[in-house]
């Protein structure tokens, strides 16, 4: 090999190696989407845009599993506006309210006011962002429905005794434990997150509910108009969660 020809190599090593250092990543070049088209996606305050895609591509799959009823809701009129954040000063995994639903990529794994185990634990696994997106999915949904026996308030009426939430807030009487009781909240916002609770469950874990949580299973029957069958392995921090005793099934 002569000396010209030495030099072309080298020079075309350094353009090689300038493209590879230069041009973006495929993964951050290219706008995060949903499989709908209806799902709005800001992950423009996500850290990392694959972990980003990750969760868009759980959620996907959370709205593929739901009847067309139940997503008509959730669709509504404008779409569904999804964010993506990265808050690890946080200890929520995600969040939901009139705006749309909210994921957090990387939340607070200790100095929680839980003694279960933080999801994040051993970073989020496809599962796990499942349950998830199901569970603020049921937020978003619970938050719109008016359709009769399907309303957040007849799910009050049908797990707890009439009456339930007392004066001043202190006491729900419940006609079942919830699938999962959170620390510190009030009766109210336990409300809100057991009936997102079984909503997740129903889908991914439906045995368990079914067995251990009849009430809500028998009001999630109505609201999806079917059951499911699946035999998704549960994490050991969903587990870690729950009321029952797991081991004891």
């Amino acid at each position: 090999m002569n000396a010209d020809q030495n030099k072309f190599l080298f020079l075309l090593s350094v353009i090689l190696v300038t493209i590879l250092i230069t041009e973006p990543h495929e993964s951050y070049a290219r706008p995060l989407s949903s499989t709908y088209d209806w799902v709005k996606v800001d992950a423009s305050s996500a850290l990392d845009q694959t972990v980003a895609q990750n969760w868009i591509t759980a959620l996907d799959e959370a709205i593929d599993y739901l009847p067309e009823d139940v997503v008509k809701i959730i669709r509504g009129q404008s779409g569904l506006n999804i964010t993506i954040i990265t808050e690890s000063n946080s200890c929520v995994n995600g969040y939901a309210n009139g705006g749309g639903v909210a994921f957090n990529t990387k939340p607070a794994d200790t100095g929680c006011p839980f003694n279960w185990i933080p999801l994040i634990q051993d970073g989020f696994s496809h599962n796990e962002m499942v349950y998830v997106a199901l569970h603020e999915l049921a937020h978003y949904y619970f938050f719109y429905s008016t359709e009769d026996g399907k309303t957040l308030k007849v799910f009050l009426e049908t797990v707890a005794e009439r009456g339930a939430i007392e004066p001043g807030g202190e006491k729900i009487v419940w006609r079942e434990l919830p699938a999962t009781i959170y620390p510190i909240l009030t009766p109210g916002w336990q409300i809100h997150e057991d009936v997102a609770e079984a909503f997740s469950i129903y889908v991914m874990w439906p045995d368990i509910l079914k067995k251990n949580h009849p009430i809500r299973y028998a009001f999630m029957k109505k609201v999806f108009g079917r059951e499911y069958f699946l035999r998704v392995p549960m994490p050991d921090s969903i587990k870690s969660r729950l009321t029952y005793n797991p081991n004891k099934r």
